[in-house]
């Protein structure tokens, strides 16, 4: 039923490795899990969200389409247009490029057609305007022909024309893109957690292979992203004329989650009359997504569905690089209350990028928790950080603290404790929050019992 132990498809390190997984992807995982003295089940949902944010930053970009629709494309100024398209995403810090070429034929996504398209939808239909990734604007047509011998009509639109652009789509050249197997995986076992008879639960389309696949040329590092369709690897099948990719892991599909209904809040149940018991909260759509895709706590997710704003504001945050169990405490906690202040998150005086340069500080213990509340609130009340100095040596500033305080230090020693408060304002005071308040509370109980 699979290949062997090491199917990309199988829970086994082999299999994860033939997939294409970092160790450090796996070693996130178990950070974030922790380790439980009970038997318990971990959603799939957060190693696809630690697989995602591992490769995200080690992850080169190309173009690839994975069902080919063949389009011609009319009035293109020139046989060719050469475009410089980056290697990284902007928000990366590495250099690199590569060209483009478009040519007059090209594929484009079958799946980025609709001749009758529904609400929402910003890829192709006829008379819409959509942008080839990197590239320039075209209009469709309409779709012409029969069977295999369907083409895509499309027009050349300059910029000056393309007032109304619908989204961005991608392609590769059909003249110069190249022939590959792409194998996309799925989970093998439908149900979390399978009885016995597992067999019966196998997940038959945990394997779909298409064949006709194409990507642009040139060489294929060892991972990378095929942009708009997730993250790829070479499989041990591949030949020097016929690459083998394996699906890594998906991108996330804004398309697919408006399609579930993920933009849609659920009503939340009233308080039954007569009862002094409020009803369990439900997980919406929203919620769930939350707790699946970046391992927030329900309560958490449940801030952050309740408020489209906020939960936009924390996406964005995990998108400029914050880690997401610490983007969820602080959206849904301070920041929280800073939107709700500021009527509105476009009124906050910080944005998304601010607000993840603050926590990534945090993270990498640049900052202590008191200094980062300190630089939130600085954030939200003047838009910028204040000079975090050090602290310096925390035993010499408790020692000229206790000089300087003499005669409360005396009065704390005569019996009156209550006075451990006022030393401990004036440490935080003094070392401006370098220290973690627990360390300094140790420190000065210590001096001050003398």
């Amino acid at each position: 039923l699979v290949a062997g132990w090491d199917d990309p498809r199988m829970p086994t390190l082999a299999g994860l490795r033939r997939r294409g997984v970092p160790p450090e992807a796996i070693r996130a995982l178990c950070d974030m899990v922790g380790v439980s003295k009970a038997n318990s089940v971990v959603d799939m949902g957060k190693l696809e969200y630690c697989l995602r944010d591992e490769l995200n930053g080690r992850s080169p970009r190309l173009l690839g389409v994975l069902q080919p629709l063949r389009a011609i494309i009319e009035g293109l100024p020139g046989d060719e247009l050469v475009h410089d398209a980056p290697l990284w995403p902007r928000e990366i810090d590495h250099s690199g490029s590569r060209a483009l070429v478009l040519t007059p034929e090209i594929l484009v996504e079958a799946d980025d057609f609709a001749a009758q398209p529904k609400k929402g939808w910003k890829r192709l239909a006829p008379g819409r305007t959509v942008r080839l990734r990197h590239g320039p604007l075209v209009r469709c047509e309409g779709l012409q022909g029969d069977g295999d011998d369907q083409v895509l009509r499309l027009t050349y639109v300059s910029d000056e024309e393309g007032s109304s652009v619908r989204g961005v789509i991608h392609w590769v050249s059909a003249t110069r893109s190249v022939p590959v197997e792409v194998r996309l995986y799925d989970r093998l076992i439908k149900t979390p957690s399978p009885g016995d008879d597992f067999l019966s639960d196998l997940n038959p389309g945990s394997l779909v292979v298409r064949p006709h696949a194409r990507i642009e040329p040139g060489p294929l590092p060892e991972r990378f992203q095929l942009e708009r369709l997730g993250f790829f690897c070479l499989d041990p099948d591949s030949t020097p004329d016929r690459p083998v990719l394996n699906r890594i892991v998906t991108l996330k599909d804004s398309w697919a989650k408006a399609k579930a209904g993920f933009a849609e809040r659920k009503a939340r149940p009233n308080k039954p009359q007569g009862s002094r018991q409020a009803p369990a909260k439900r997980l919406d759509d929203a919620a769930r997504h939350y707790v699946s895709e970046h391992g927030v706590s329900e309560e958490q997710a449940l801030v952050l569905s309740a408020d489209p704003q906020l939960g936009a504001l924390f996406e964005e945050t995990v998108e400029a690089g914050a880690a997401a169990e610490i983007s969820a405490a602080w959206v849904a906690g301070p920041v929280r209350r800073h939107v709700k202040d500021a009527k509105g998150v476009a009124h906050l005086r910080y944005d998304a990028k601010d607000l993840a340069g603050l926590l990534r500080r945090l993270a990498d213990a640049e900052l202590t928790r008191a200094q980062a509340r300190e630089g939130l609130e600085s954030l939200a009340s003047t838009g910028t950080l204040p000079e975090f100095g050090g602290g310096g040596d925390l035993e010499t500033t408790l020692d000229a603290l206790l000089l300087a305080h003499a005669d409360p230090l005396a009065r704390y020693r005569a019996g009156q404790r209550q006075l451990l408060g006022f030393f401990m304002g004036e440490a935080m005071r003094a070392t401006r929050g370098a220290f973690e308040p627990a360390e300094v509370r140790a420190a000065l109980r210590r001096k001050l019992e003398g």
